[in-house]
Order: C-alpha cells, then structure tokens, then sequence
C-alpha cells in the first residue's frame, strides 16, 4: 500500500547495510580524515570553516533554547528548523563515518543543502544575537565590519580558486562531458520506439533529457537482468535498442554480448573523444538456415494467414475461435488483413474477444522469421479492440483467487462493481468495491470510488495512500504489433480497450 512512500526508507536502509558488500570499509577514523577531504574537495572551504560554523550553531542554538526554556517561552519555528537542521546533519556525519559500510566521495553530498541552510540560519542569529547586534556604539560596529572582512577573505577566494580549478579542468579536459555525449545519443533515444540499457548513468540521462520521453532500464549481471533484456529484446521487434556505457564499464560489453549471442549482436555507433563513452546498438543476427528452414511469400496472402495462424495456437493455446482473413476495402482502397480471437490470455488478463486489423500490409520475411511473428516493414495502420466481459472476468478472478467462493461482475455507467464473497480460515469476508479504470501514460489507474469490507465503508483507507490496494493494469502497450492504448471504456458488462499503431513506412 505504502510502495512508494517507503523509497526513501529502502535508500536509507541499504545505504547503511550496504547490500552488496556487508564489510565495513576503512576505519572509522581514517573516515573522519577522509571526511574532511571531501568537504574540503567539493565546497572548496577549509573543513575548519565548515565544521567550525556548525560548532558554532550548534552552542549559539542551545544557549538561545536555554533561554527560552528559562524564561518559559514556546519555541519559535525558525527555531525548530535550527533544530532539526543541526540534528540531521549529526546524523548524517555519524552514519557515514561509524555505520554506513561503503564511505565515497559522493555519499557526503545530500548534507550539503543542510549545511547551506544551517550557516544561513547561524549569520542571521550572529546578526541579530544581542552581543553582536548592529544596534550597538561606533567601536561596536568597526570590530563587527572587521571580523567580517576577515571572514570573508578567508572564505571567498578559497572558494572561488576551487570554482576556477574545476572550471578549468572541464574546459581542458580532452574528452567530452555528459552533457555533450547526451546531445549525440538524444535523437536515437527520442526518435520512434527506442530502449535503453544503461548502469550508472539514469541519474546524468534525467538531468540532460529533463523533459524529453524515452524508455531505459539498469541492467547488473547479478540479479538476472542480463537474461531479462534478452527476453525485452525478443518480445519488441519494433524497437531499437541501445547501450550506453561509461568508462568504468566499458568491459561490460563482453559479458554483454556473450549473453545476448547468437542471436543478437552489439554494434558500436559511437564514442566520444576521449574515449570517456561508448554507444552501442543492439541488432538481430540472422543465421544462413533461416530462410531455409521455412518459405514465405513476399506479398501478404494465404501462406502468411497459415503461418500466423499455427504460430498464434501455440502462443495462445487456451484461445478459441483464432481467425485470420483478407481482403480489398475498394470503398478505402486498402487491402486489409483481419484476425478474430477469443478467450485471449492477454497480459493481467483474459480478453473475451480481439479483433486487430491491419491496412496494406507489407512484411519483412526476415524478421518475421526470426521473430517467429508477422512483422511489418510497412503498413497504413493498425488497430486492436480488446473487450471483457462480466462472465470472463468472472471466472479469471475465481481461478487467481482460490479463497474467493463467488464473485459477481457488473460495468455500468463508467464504474465497474465487483462484489466477492469468500472465507479466510474461520473468517467470512464480503467485500464490494467500485472502480473508475482511468488511461495515464505507462498504465490504466484503477481508482477505487468505493470500498466495503462485510459492509464497514473504508474508502477513506483507500484514498489514504498514492497506490491503491489494486495494483495499476500493464496493459498500456502490445509491442508484438507496435500499438498503444488510446482509449479505455466501460460500459454494459463489458470494458473495452482500443488500441492503434500508427501508418508505418519503410526507412
């Protein structure tokens, strides 16, 4: 119920644990030394300056809440942020030097933005403490203008000799940046359907891509991932897809390649100067035998209806009713290809009817032979209507849920009731519920309008939380025909979903 909510807590739980090394590395005093580096490193300050402003409002917030505990006064907000802004970044210090098991540069930088706000608070309350207020004789006020010229010279040009160095440095280096590689690789993961594999790299793509629609996922050789874009690859014959890989992972393409191979390949279509980057395209790799193995004519007709036919009752066997058909619109001057199905597995669900029609199909026998699935190097469009109705949904829901005993189905007016009745050990439950399937870009919402759990209302628990008890139906896309959902309704016992690819012609 809470997925999302508990990103944060799942970051810091392995940031402490450290999933994929449980050693605890380096010493926590060689910590503290390397602490101060990283600070010194990136602020471009003395960790004197730093360490020494959170020292000092650390003493300045504890005397100013001694005194309002005192004088017995309600604490003040900006107060409360001081606080928590001192006590988080103790915090943070403390796990990284004694808990956290990995300690790297850039594990220092989330404390930044705390530490910002916590010098912003400490000079306003210098400025306003009754001891340093501006409020005070002429001697007052020259030794206050004297103490902040001294702390001035003693920060800013540091800081801006570290702000030099860095400019500097990226404007001599002799390879490109990220910003430079994501404007070459931008038109290949932005122009039609485009995939990308990638390692450590989401973090700079959403920076330089902000904005812009593309569709990635990390791959790690130890969890299966490897094996997971092999099977993306054989179930997207439209789609082009890509690796990108930095310098420390630039061996990666090996381990790659030789989990994708035989039957697809890794091409290199560039790199950067410098050799910082590299861009590889996945493609397919035909074997001599595939033409041999099976003829198909190069214009659509019965051989292919035959052979899509054969491929679709092994895919689908518990389908019934598979029909495929041609033939000329003269009204629209298009030849069209029609397939009617029913009790279709599809995804989450089982569709009651498909009917997909294709205008003037044109098909690339090698990859439709290699696909094992009709597919169009050119067409003037495809659509696909899915419906489901009541006594479907009826007896998937009795066969996924075994502790449910009955289950009634009924679509009216845009809402879709579900009313099950079932037994959890010596329990009888009843539950009713109305839901509202809504299109949103990736998936289809299902927002619950009405929750009844053996007649007490919790729709407000429901509506407590981002995601609902019903998980958000996958069905947005069929990638085995290039189609997205364009549309979803409910109506009498049926909900239908109308999809669309559109007119596809040949490069």
């Amino acid at each position: 119920l809470t997925s999302e909510k508990m990103k944060l807590l799942k970051w810091t739980t392995g940031f402490v644990s450290g999933e994929h090394d449980p050693q605890f590395e380096g010493t926590s005093l060689g910590r503290l030394s390397f602490l101060q580096r990283c600070l010194g490193e990136v602020v471009g300050l003395s960790w004197h300056w730093i360490i020494g402003l959170f020292i000092l409002s650390m003493l300045l917030l504890m005397g100013k809440l001694y005194q309002q505990w005192s004088l017995k006064k309600q604490l003040e907000l900006n107060d409360k942020f001081h606080f928590c802004f001192n006590l988080f970044t103790l915090f943070f210090f403390f796990l990284l030097v004694f808990v956290a098991q990995k300690f790297l540069a850039w594990y220092v930088f989330p404390v930044f933005p705390f530490l910002i706000l916590t010098g912003s608070i400490t000079l306003v309350e210098l400025v306003n403490n009754r001891y340093l207020s501006w409020n005070r004789n002429v001697r007052d006020k020259i030794m206050i203008g004297i103490l902040g010229v001294i702390v001035l010279l003693g920060t800013i040009p540091n800081a801006a000799e570290r702000v030099r160095q860095i400019g500097q440095s990226l404007k001599n280096a002799p390879y490109q940046g990220a910003e430079e590689v994501v404007k070459e690789i931008k038109p290949y993961l932005v122009k039609g359907e485009s995939f990308l594999f990638e390692q450590d790299l989401s973090w700079m793509l959403r920076y330089y891509l902000f904005g812009e629609k593309y569709r990635n996922l990390h791959y790690d050789f130890g969890d299966q991932n490897m094996e997971n874009m092999k099977g993306m690859l054989f179930q997207e014959p439209y789609t082009n897809f890509y690796v990108l890989l930095d310098r420390s992972h630039h061996d990666d393409i090996f381990q790659i390649s030789k989990t994708l191979a035989p039957e697809y390949k890794a091409e290199k279509i560039s790199h950067s100067s410098g050799d910082n980057f590299r861009f590889f395209k996945i493609v397919p790799v035909f074997p001599e035998s595939l033409n041999s193995t099976q003829k198909l004519p190069e214009e659509w007709g019965e051989g292919w209806e035959t052979w899509w036919h054969d491929i679709l009752i092994s895919k689908w066997p518990e389908a019934k009713n598979i029909e495929i058909t041609s033939h000329r619109n003269e009204t629209a001057g298009q030849f069209e290809v029609k397939l009617v199905a029913e009790q279709v597995p599809f995804k989450n669900v089982v569709v009651s009817r498909m009917k997909v029609s294709i205008q003037s199909p044109k098909p690339n026998i090698p990859l439709s032979l290699f696909y094992n699935w009709p597919v169009f190097q050119e067409h003037q469009g495809i659509t696909m209507q899915l419906k489901v109705n009541g006594k479907t949904m009826e007896r998937t829901l009795l066969e996924r849920f075994q502790k449910v005993n009955k289950i009634k189905f009924r679509t009216e007016q845009s809402l879709t009731n579900i009313h099950a009745f079932g037994q959890v050990g010596t329990t009888s439950l009843d539950v009713e519920t109305d839901v509202h399937l809504r299109l949103e870009p990736g998936l289809v919402r299902v927002d619950v309008r009405r929750f009844l759990l053996n007649g007490w209302d919790l729709t407000w628990l429901t509506n407590l939380f981002k995601n609902h008890p019903i998980p958000p139906l996958k069905v947005n896309t069929f990638p085995s025909l290039g189609l997205r959902l364009i549309n979803v309704e409910q109506q009498k016992r049926l909900i239908v979903f109308d999809y669309e690819a559109p007119e596809r012609m040949s490069q």
